[in-house]
């Protein structure tokens, strides 16, 4: 570390201390699971064999960024617990597969249950005060139906499904839309982006067809403009750029989520 970063670093000392003792406090406080207790390093290292099953004690040692001893003497608590077993390599008597027990898979999900339930709270703990000081937060969800999309959907008002006019994103937007049916009506919409009339036509496909299919009102068409890959290379926000059709929808859906009423955009 040269002179120039421990300078910057000095007043900041006590501070990342005090951090890395609340980190280490936390990781070795220990909750009950079902009458046994465990640290945060146990049932993370449970977690962790129950998601691989087979594992190696290198592997999880490797895996959690630890040394082998640390390791064993988590998997060795966890072994006699009857949450891991271990079994020998035919032929390498040195080598030990782990596999939880189906008592300690059972620890594990509820494990990742009580912490998807204490993260979205935090989430929507974070949005209400998001709320008091914004008018509108937009939250990207990230591909697919995973922790990412849950957390994003958990404390949002509204939801917008952005797809394109292919096959195999309408079925996925049709199964987005089924995980989010917990909304009332009026609050899930649909965007269809990327569109091309030409591609329209050779697939013998219509925007009512997408929006059958998605089975959400449709706020908004992006025409696919090639200007945004411009766009991106040159760093310039698309609705500074004259001209580009792209940029015009981006405005009209904004509109529209202000409730304001504009015309579909006319797809050349």
């Amino acid at each position: 570390m040269n002179e120039n970063c421990l300078d910057r670093l000095l007043p900041h000392i006590d501070g990342l201390y005090t951090f890395a003792l609340l980190v280490r406090a936390e990781m070795e406080s220990t909750r009950d699971y079902g009458g046994h207790e465990l640290t945060m390093a146990e049932t993370h290292t449970l977690i962790l064999i129950a998601d691989h099953p087979g594992i190696s004690l290198g592997g999880v040692a490797r895996m959690w960024n630890r040394t082998l001893g640390a390791a064993s003497r988590n998997v060795d608590k966890l072994s006699r617990m009857g949450y891991v077993t271990k079994d020998t390599v035919p032929g390498d008597r040195r080598t030990l597969r782990l596999t939880a027990t189906p008592e300690g898979a059972a620890i594990a999900a509820e494990h990742k249950a009580y912490d998807r339930r204490r993260v979205a709270e935090q989430m929507q703990a974070l949005l209400r005060e998001v709320r008091t000081r914004f008018d509108y937060c937009l939250l990207d969800a990230p591909a697919g139906l995973g922790s990412g999309f849950q957390l994003a959907t958990c404390g949002a008002d509204r939801c917008i499904v952005v797809t394109t006019a292919d096959a195999s994103s309408l079925r996925d937007a049709q199964h987005t839309v089924m995980e989010l049916e917990h909304f009332p009506n009026g609050s899930l919409h649909l965007v269809v982006n990327r569109v091309r009339k030409k591609m329209l036509r050779s697939m013998h496909a219509t925007l009512d067809d997408a929006i059958d299919k998605a089975g959400l009102p449709l706020l908004g068409v992006v025409p696919e403009d090639d200007g945004l890959n411009l766009c991106l290379n040159r760093g310039v926000p698309i609705l500074l750029a004259d001209g580009l059709l792209a940029a015009a929808a981006y405005r009209n859906i904004a509109i529209r989520i202000q409730g304001g009423r504009v015309p579909l955009l006319r797809i050349r």
